[in-house]
């Protein structure tokens, strides 16, 4: 278009590589994200001053990022569905943004590939599976939205490192190994 102003592409700035005591906090935070920082100074075999220090500037660097999971099955919102959506390339920043506005998105990743749009949301029951679907289409017709396919999510097994139960309770931590290289 006229007047646009193209900007030169260029990697994120690199940030400061994780360490051995990072990797020790990220484990002991995925097993117990309340951890006391007299106990995660203890597990990760340094100081609380470091450990304070080092999890203010994982998290602010934004290399750590902090998550809260609810029960599912217990918020109100019991289905999980998948949809796997297109939108032309010219027309992903639009879509991300009208669609960061619904309250029962959950994730929208963007991806390359014939789905470019994978969009996670908690809905209140099945038959809003198409009411939503027919709603995203209508709304997002400018933007040649297109939903491509579907999965309903009959159970979730494991989320955000935890093994369930049925009702979505958290039973136990999977422990997290983060390998030498990701520093």
């Amino acid at each position: 278009p006229a007047g646009r102003r193209w900007r030169r592409w260029s990697p994120p700035a690199r940030p400061e590589p994780v360490t051995a005591v990072d990797r020790r906090i990220a484990v002991a935070l995925g097993e117990d994200g309340r951890m006391p920082l007299a106990e995660l100074a203890r597990r990760a075999g340094t100081s609380v001053a470091t450990v304070g220090r080092r999890v203010r500037r994982l998290v602010g660097s934004g290399q750590f990022v902090l998550r809260c999971s609810l029960a599912r099955p217990l918020t109100g919102w019991p289905v999980s569905v998948v949809y796997f959506a297109s939108v032309p390339a010219e027309h992903l920043d639009a879509a991300t943004a009208s669609l960061r506005t619904l309250p029962e998105l959950r994730l929208c990743t963007v991806t390359a590939g014939p789905h470019n749009l994978i969009l996670d949301v908690w809905l209140r029951g099945v038959p809003e599976v198409h009411t939503l679907e027919a709603h995203l289409v209508q709304e997002l017709a400018h933007l040649r939205f297109r939903v491509e396919d579907r999965v309903m999510v009959l159970r979730t097994e494991k989320n955000v490192g935890r093994v369930l139960d049925r009702r979505g309770r958290s039973l136990r931590a999977v422990p997290m190994e983060l390998p030498e290289a990701l520093t």
